[in-house]
C-alpha cells in the first residue's frame, strides 16, 4: 500500500488544483481531498513550493494527514491495510470488498458517504452515516434499487416516528431517500418509475425556521453595547450571531474559522465550507465594533475591562495621546448612557422605536455632534482592523485552537463550540423574552428581513450561496459585485446606532 499527497488532474472554477491523498492498495486507489487548491505553478512532486505564500501552513498540513491515515491503515504487524476491512461495526453489514451488496439501497447511500468524505465535506458525510444507519435499522439498506416501492417508504416512515424523529429530521432523511432514487435512475441501476412519483407525503410540516425580527436585532445589539465590553462567552455568542446576520448570514462554521487575515481592503474573501462557494462582503463599521474586542490590547487599550471603567488608568498611562480610539470610544458611550438616561424618563407608551424616530430624545445639534464622534469613531475602529489582518492569521474569535490540525478534527472542534454557542444563545433568549433559538436562526433572520431593502430574489441568492441559479451564478462572476454590497449595507443601515433601544 502507498499513501502520498498528488494534485488533481482537473482545475476547478476558480483554475486551481485540489491537493489529494491518494491511497493505493492491491491495484485499488482511493482519494481523500484535503479542501486546499492552489495554481498548478506551486506543486512539485509531493509537496507545495515555498513560492506559496501559506506553503508552511499547508504543506504541515498535507504531512499530518499523510501521518494520521498511515496510523489509521498500520496493523500490529506493520503491514498497511484500510481500517474498514479490519473493524466492522454493528450498524455495517460487510462482505471482503463492499458493506452492501451492488444496487442496493445501503450501497447507494454509502457511495454518498464516501464521495462527500473524499471532498472534505465531513458535515455531510456524518450527516449520510446517520441516514445509513437509520436505514440499516429500519431494515431497508438491502433492498434492491429495483425493488424498492412504497411499502418500503411507510417502512422506514414507520421506524422514524416510533424512534422519536422530528418532522424536520423526518423531512431531511425521505429528501436524501429521494436522491438515492434520482441518482440509481441516472445511472440506469433503477429502470423503473421513481418510487415517490405520486406518493403522497404524510410528514407533518416542520415549524418555520426561527428568526428574529429587525427590532429583535435592535435589541440584541444594545444588550451588547451596554455589557461595557465584556468578553465572556455569552457576550461572544451575541457577537457572532450579529456578525453572522450582517455578513449574509454566514454559517457558524464559516464565523468560527474565519481568520482576521481573511480581511483584505475592508471586504471578507472566504470559501463557504457547505457549498464551497466564494463569498466575498464589504467590511462596515459595525463588523468593526462587534469584533473590537477580539483586537489586542496595543491596537485597542479597553477602556472598559469586565464592566470597570478604566479610562482615568489608561489616561495616566498616557495611552490617550497614542490612541485615539480611547477617546472616541469614551464620548461614544457617554452619548449611549445619556440617550438611554432620556429614554428611561419617557413614559413606557412613549419608548417605542417608532416614537423614537419621530420624537428623538436628543435635539438637532445633538444628534449632529453624536453623529461626528460616531462617523470619527467609526473610522479609527476600520484602521484598526485593516492593521491588524495584515499582522494577524489567528481566527478572529478566539474559540478554536490555533494549532495545525486535520479537516475532521477541525470539524468535531467547530461542532463542540456550535453546542456551547447555542447553549449561550438559548440564555440570551430568556433575556430576550423570545423563543429559544440557535445560531442558525441568524442565516434566518438576514434572508428574512433582507427582503424588506432588496426584492432582487436572485441577488439574495447568491449572496447567501445557494446552490439555486447556479448558471446565472457563474455568469455574473464576471461583474464586479458592488451591488450585493450596497444591498448589504441598505439593510445595515436599518440598524441606526442612534435610535437603538
Amino acid at each position: 500500500m502507498t499513501i502520498v499527497p498528488i494534485l488533481w488532474y482537473r482545475p476547478n472554477k476558480d483554475k486551481e488544483y485540489f491537493v489529494k491523498i491518494r491511497i493505493t492498495e492491491n491495484k485499488k486507489v482511493t482519494y481523500t481531498n484535503l479542501n486546499i487548491s492552489i495554481p498548478k505553478r506551486y506543486w512539485y512532486k509531493d509537496r507545495i513550493t515555498n513560492q506559496h505564500p501559506d506553503s508552511v501552513r499547508l504543506n504541515a498540513l498535507i504531512s499530518q494527514t499523510v501521518e494520521e491515515l498511515k496510523t489509521r491503515y498500520k496493523t500490529p504487524a506493520g503491514v498497511l491495510i484500510p481500517t474498514s476491512k479490519t473493524k466492522k461495526t454493528s450498524s455495517v453489514k460487510a462482505n471482503p470488498n463492499h458493506s452492501f451488496p451492488d444496487k442496493t439501497v445501503g450501497s447507494m447511500l454509502e457511495s454518498f458517504v464516501e464521495e462527500f468524505a473524499s471532498n472534505g465535506k465531513i458535515g455531510s458525510a456524518k450527516k449520510h452515516k446517520v441516514i445509513l444507519n437509520h436505514a440499516v435499522k429500519s431494515n431497508i439498506d438491502m433492498v434492491g434499487l429495483e425493488e424498492f416501492d412504497s411499502s418500503h417508504i411507510n417502512k422506514f416512515r414507520s421506524y422514524l416516528i416510533e424512534q422519536g424523529v422530528q418532522p424536520q429530521g423526518r423531512h431531511t432523511y425521505e429528501k436524501v431517500i429521494k436522491k438515492v432514487f434520482n441518482r440509481a435512475i441516472e445511472k440506469g441501476y433503477r429502470t423503473s418509475l421513481h418510487p415517490f412519483t405520486g406518493f403522497r407525503s404524510k410528514v407533518p410540516k416542520p415549524k418555520p425556521p426561527r428568526h428574529l425580527s429587525i427590532f429583535k436585532l435592535h435589541e440584541m445589539e444594545e444588550l451588547l453595547i451596554y455589557s461595557r465590553l465584556k468578553t465572556n462567552l455569552i457576550q461572544t455568542a451575541m457577537s457572532m450571531f450579529l456578525f453572522s446576520t450582517y455578513s449574509y448570514g454566514m454559517r457558524f462554521g464559516d464565523v468560527v474559522t474565519l481568520r482576521w487575515d481573511n480581511i483584505q481592503d475592508l471586504k471578507i474573501g472566504y470559501n463557504m465550507r457547505k457549498t464551497k462557494h466564494d463569498i466575498n462582503i464589504k467590511v462596515t463599521a459595525k463588523h468593526a465594533n462587534l469584533i473590537k474586542t477580539y483586537l489586542p490590547e496595543d491596537l485597542y487599550p479597553r477602556i472598559y475591562q469586565d464592566g470597570n471603567d478604566c479610562y482615568k488608568d489608561l489616561k495616566s498611562a498616557g495611552l490617550t495621546s497614542t490612541h485615539p480610539i480611547i477617546d472616541l470610544e469614551r464620548k461614544y458611550y457617554k452619548w449611549k448612557m445619556e440617550f438611554m438616561k432620556r429614554i428611561q424618563k419617557l413614559p413606557e407608551a412613549e419608548r417605542s422605536y417608532k416614537n423614537l424616530k419621530l420624537n428623538n430624545v436628543l435635539s438637532p445639534t445633538e444628534i449632529e455632534q453624536f453623529t461626528q464622534i460616531l462617523n470619527l469613531r467609526d473610522a479609527e475602529l476600520l484602521r484598526l482592523v485593516t492593521n491588524h489582518s495584515h499582522r494577524s492569521s489567528d481566527y478572529i474569535f478566539p474559540l478554536l485552537s490555533n494549532d495545525k490540525k486535520t479537516l475532521t478534527k477541525e470539524y468535531n472542534e467547530v461542532s463542540t463550540k456550535n453546542v456551547l454557542i447555542n447553549r449561550e444563545l438559548k440564555v440570551i433568549a430568556t433575556k430576550m423574552n423570545i423563543a429559544p433559538f440557535s445560531f442558525h436562526a441568524s442565516r434566518h433572520s438576514f434572508a428574512n428581513n433582507i427582503r424588506d431593502v432588496e426584492p432582487d430574489i436572485l441577488k439574495i441568492s447568491r449572496m447567501l450561496g445557494h446552490h439555486s441559479l447556479s448558471q446565472t451564478q457563474d455568469y455574473l462572476k464576471r461583474f464586479e459585485r458592488t451591488d450585493e454590497y450596497q444591498s448589504n449595507e441598505r439593510f445595515i443601515g436599518v440598524h441606526d446606532d442612534l435610535f437603538l433601544m
